[in-house]
């Protein structure tokens, strides 16, 4: 007897979630200038879909405030990023991405992430983060 596998598949919440987290450890492994501003440059990207997301959604853990100074930092493409800077961006999507949690293990949905970027992306030749972004953009659209 043959099992089919079950695809893996991500609530939007969970997408943007996961996004957040992997943005927030590209900075803060970011060793050198060119790495830092792709980190920067990744943030940014999450941020405008996730800025889309929470407008299409009515998202209420989503702050304005907090997307205006991490759009208006990240815009800086490294140019004056100071190091408080960048620890906040890393702590805005880090909280951010617990609060989309809703109390599940961020671990666990992460995992999930994985797999199904390897079941779906991974594939298809898009990094990590790439896909997360489109699977945002997709879900807010069919939601």
């Amino acid at each position: 007897m043959s099992f089919a596998a079950i695809p893996v598949r991500l609530s939007l919440e969970e997408s943007s979630a996961v996004a957040l987290l992997e943005a927030a450890e590209e900075l803060s492994t970011a060793h050198d200038a060119e790495r830092f501003v792709a980190a920067l440059d990744t943030n940014h990207r999450v941020w405008m879909a996730l800025s889309d997301v929470a407008r299409r959604s009515a998202w209420k853990v989503f702050e304005r405030r907090l997307a205006d100074f991490v759009m208006t930092t990240t815009r800086k493409a490294g140019k004056g990023v100071r190091d408080d800077d960048v620890e906040t961006l890393i702590g805005i999507n880090r909280d951010l991405s617990s609060r989309l949690a809703n109390g599940r293990d961020l671990g666990a949905i992460r995992r999930r992430a994985h797999l199904a970027w390897q079941e779906g992306g991974k594939g298809r030749g898009l990094s990590l983060d790439r896909w997360l972004i489109a699977e945002m953009e997709r879900k807010a659209q069919a939601h």
